[in-house]
């Protein structure tokens, strides 16, 4: 894997054409000030809508990932709300959004999202507000290729839709 180097808020991203190397994914989020840590891992499934899955084929642009990476983030911290356990500040939150592109096959993980913070439900909430952000602006897309030798694109963002075209 890439090494995971730190943004100046503590936040992670990666975009990588290597495995993921998950633990090490979560460590970069673990913090002695942080007592609670939700991970996301996005595998590749097969079969999918009923057809078996050879591999999945992630293209995206890296800089361009990367920095909605950033910026998904940046939204995140800013519009978290203050833990429910009566505390008037967010606290110190750290964040991991990684993304494998290439050929992956059922079973790779393909995405990661690590999220600390000061209590779990923060943690939760931010970790799963991100996934969904994640799969609508990630200018990411994929080629779905069935055992049975047909393809198709699937998913990815209207970012993404648009650069087929």
């Amino acid at each position: 894997m890439a090494e995971v180097a730190p943004s100046p808020d503590q936040d992670f991203y990666l975009v990588t054409h290597q495995p993921l190397a998950i633990a090490d994914l979560v460590d970069a989020v673990n913090s002695p000030a942080l007592g609670g840590t939700a991970v996301f891992v996005g595998t590749v499934r097969s079969p999918n809508l009923g057809k078996d899955v050879a591999y999945l084929d992630y293209e995206g642009y890296e800089t361009m990932i990367e920095s909605e990476m950033r910026l998904l983030a940046h939204e995140a911290r800013a519009a978290a709300p203050a833990p429910e356990s009566g505390a008037q500040e967010v606290g110190p939150i750290r964040i991991v959004i990684a993304h494998r592109l290439g050929r992956l096959e059922p079973g790779e993980a393909a995405v990661v999202v690590a999220v600390a913070a000061r209590h779990r439900a923060q943690a939760l909430r931010l970790c799963a507000e991100l996934v969904d952000a994640s799969k609508a602006r990630l200018p990411i897309w994929k080629l779905e290729v069935g055992v049975d030798g047909s393809s198709e694109y699937a998913g990815g963002t209207a970012v993404a839709a648009q650069t087929l075209t």
